[in-house]
């Protein structure tokens, strides 16, 4: 490469030998729409797999495609090889990407048209849709549905959500990441998104960029984290994470509003699912949930109950909860529309 890049697509992979070729390809697919595709890096940072994965990336290299593979030396865990990549990497931006995804064959043309070079964002947020290969199907066409791109300025301003919690929709400063690199972690498994705070709490002007509209395809495969009888613990090690905020110098009324907004309705639905594939109320999940949640009273109305909800009725709490956020998007639109 002759330049530095621009963006650097850093994709983490632990035994991703399944899938790791549609994320290539798709990548490859999107590079032949932009006009310098110098400006884009390609890095596969493997956490030392066991599978065929390094086979699979070597064949791309010697097929003439330009990207770099790196493998640990250990199993570093999520979090290290994320910020591995970060060290690793040479853009200016890195958009971290999973195994497994497909990125929109106009992704990168739209994202470098989109990125103000004059302007310094902390971070970038992108939309995308969501593949269920249980069903064969797109279960969700617009994951964030912003209704046009928007950019928020100030560090306290969450007027809309400043980070993703799924790692493919963010792009985030490298040198950003690089100053916080160092900060010791609240939890395990969720680093992209502590770090992401973190650098805005150093900036009382940081900007965050939402862009509309999928730029990649989650894929959502058969057995997956969230058919786990405990996937709602990743749920509670976010919340976890947003409670810490106030250690970063976010005022408190911020991070109260933030837990409402992300975490409620969240909550409800992965105590929900993880019932479905399993979850067996008992004094130990009643002891966890306290130990995060122990002040709020969602905790004591809602989710307590619905751990002893009869699971031939957890439909009703997910109907609940889609009219819910049906009647919200409709009165946002309705909103915008006035206003």
């Amino acid at each position: 490469m002759t330049k530095e890049p621009f963006i650097t697509i850093g994709i983490p992979v632990y035994n991703g030998g399944q899938c790791i070729k549609f994320t290539l390809e798709s990548i490859f697919v999107a590079l032949k729409n932009i006009n310098d595709s110098e400006s884009v890096e390609i890095l596969v940072f493997d956490n030392k797999s066991t599978d065929d994965t390094k086979d699979i990336v070597m064949e791309f290299i010697d097929n003439g495609f330009n990207l770099r593979y790196s493998c640990n030396e250990k199993n570093v865990g999520y979090d290290g090889n994320i910020d591995n990549i970060v060290r690793s990497a040479n853009g200016r931006y890195i958009w971290f990407l999973g195994c497994g995804e497909v990125v929109k064959s106009d992704s990168l043309a739209r994202i470098l048209e989109k990125i103000d070079i004059n302007i310094e964002y902390t971070n970038i947020i992108l939309d995308f849709d969501i593949f269920s290969e249980l069903k064969g199907e797109i279960i969700d066409s617009r994951v964030l549905a912003f209704e046009e791109d928007v950019l928020i300025e100030g560090k306290n301003n969450f007027q809309f959500g400043k980070y993703a919690p799924a790692v493919s929709s963010n792009i985030i400063n490298r040198r950003k990441w690089l100053d916080v690199i160092e900060r010791p972690l609240i939890v395990v498994g969720w680093c992209h998104i502590e770090r992401i705070l973190n650098m805005i709490s150093l900036d009382n002007n940081s900007k965050t960029l939402l862009l509309t509209y999928p730029y990649f395809t989650l894929y959502r495969e058969i057995g997956g984290w969230w058919e786990s009888p405990k996937s709602y613990q990743l749920l509670l090690l976010h919340i976890k994470v947003i409670n810490s905020m106030i250690s970063m110098g976010y005022r408190k009324e911020i991070v109260k509003k933030l837990k409402n907004k992300m975490s409620r309705f969240a909550l409800v639905l992965a105590i929900t699912q993880s019932k479905e594939y399993g979850l067996k109320a008992d004094v130990e999940i009643f002891k966890e949930l306290y130990t995060v949640l122990k002040y709020d009273y969602f905790l004591w109305v809602i989710i307590y109950p619905l751990l002893l909800f009869p699971n031939k009725f957890l439909f009703l709490p997910k109907i609940a909860i889609e009219t819910l956020k049906f009647f919200k998007k409709v009165a946002g639109n309705v909103k915008n529309n006035i206003f």
